[in-house]
C-alpha cells in the first residue's frame, strides 16, 4: 500500500526539479510564504508532487501478475478553535484497493495531483488505512489475501500534528 501524505505542508516546495521543466519552484513569496505555507512558485515541484513521482517510480519497478497495490492519502482538518476533528473515516481515503491493475493506481496518482493539498498532517489515520486495507478488514476495498506480503510505503514531508489531546497528553 502506498500512504501519501496530502497535508497542505506538502505545497512546499520539494527542493528539486520533480517535473523536469528545468525550474526548481521556491516558496511562494520568498520567507514569508513559506512560513505562511503559500506553496512552491513551481507546483509541479512541490513536495506532493514528489510523493507522487516516488510512487509512480516504484510502481514501474512492479510485477502486476504477481503484486497488488493500493493507494491511501491521508490528511486531517482544524476545526478554527483551536481543536481537531475526531479522527473520521475521511482523515484517510483509500484511493485504490489492492489491485493488479496499476493503471487505475497510475489514475488516482493523478487525481491526487489535481486535488492537491489540504488539511493537516493526520499519520495515524494513513496507518490505520493502511491496515484495514492490507488485512481485508470491515471497511476495506481490498480482498483479505493471508498468504501474502504485507509492505506499506509510507511517504510524508513531516511530524503528525493529529490527533491531538490524546490520554497521554495532560
Amino acid at each position: 500500500v502506498f500512504v501519501i501524505d496530502t497535508s497542505g505542508s506538502t505545497a512546499a516546495p520539494s527542493g528539486m526539479d520533480v517535473n523536469g521543466n528545468g525550474t526548481v519552484g521556491t516558496p511562494q513569496l520568498g520567507v514569508v510564504g513559506s512560513v505562511l505555507g503559500l506553496g512552491s512558485t513551481d507546483s509541479g515541484d512541490s513536495i506532493l508532487s514528489a510523493e507522487v513521482a516516488a510512487a509512480r517510480q516504484f510502481l514501474s519497478r512492479l510485477d502486476a501478475r504477481r503484486t497488488r497495490v493500493a493507494l491511501v492519502t491521508f490528511a486531517g482538518e482544524d476545526l478554527g478553535d483551536g481543536s481537531f476533528e475526531v479522527p473520521s473515516r475521511d482523515s484517510a481515503l483509500t484511493e485504490v484497493g489492492l489491485s493488479h491493475e496499476y493503471r487505475d493506481v497510475e489514475k488516482a496518482l493523478l487525481r491526487v495531483l489535481h486535488r492537491g493539498p489540504r488539511g493537516l498532517t493526520h499519520m495515524a489515520a494513513g496507518v490505520d488505512q493502511a491496515t484495514i486495507e492490507l488485512l481485508g478488514l470491515r471497511g476495506a476495498y481490498s480482498k483479505k489475501d493471508p498468504r501474502s506480503e504485507k509492505i506499506v510505503v509510507f511517504l510524508t514531508d513531516g511530524q503528525p500534528v493529529m490527533p491531538r489531546g490524546g490520554p497521554t497528553q495532560a
